[in-house]
């Protein structure tokens, strides 16, 4: 990606509660960012909401631990988005849950 697309990319997507997305519906992640916080360290998805919208999420410290260097530089590298996010709900403590599949094509 030039870096104008990138200047355009950041101007144009808007930042969303992982609580706003559809329950069972898969979303590309199309890029990650391991990123500090006023909350501490994370990790930041682009994610395509729908084919002409992406938006970006803000993972749950325990899942962001689940992402190493290599995950996230594989994430993007890659032409096509390899895996999507799926947001499943929130359990009876009010802790989001969500899983990340391999896409098959």
């Amino acid at each position: 990606m030039d870096l104008a697309a990138k200047f355009h990319m950041i101007n144009t997507i808007k930042t969303v509660s992982i609580s706003t997305l559809d329950i069972d519906k898969p979303h590309d992640i199309l890029r990650a960012e391991k990123i500090i916080t006023k909350f501490g360290p994370t990790v930041s998805l682009l994610i395509a909401q729908s084919p002409t919208q992406t938006v970006k999420v803000f993972l749950p410290k325990r899942y962001s631990t689940l992402f190493t260097e290599e995950d996230i530089n594989n994430i993007n590298v890659q032409e096509n988005p390899l895996f999507h996010l799926v947001f499943k709900g929130t359990c009876s403590t009010g802790a989001h849950m969500i899983e990340v599949h391999r896409k098959t094509y």
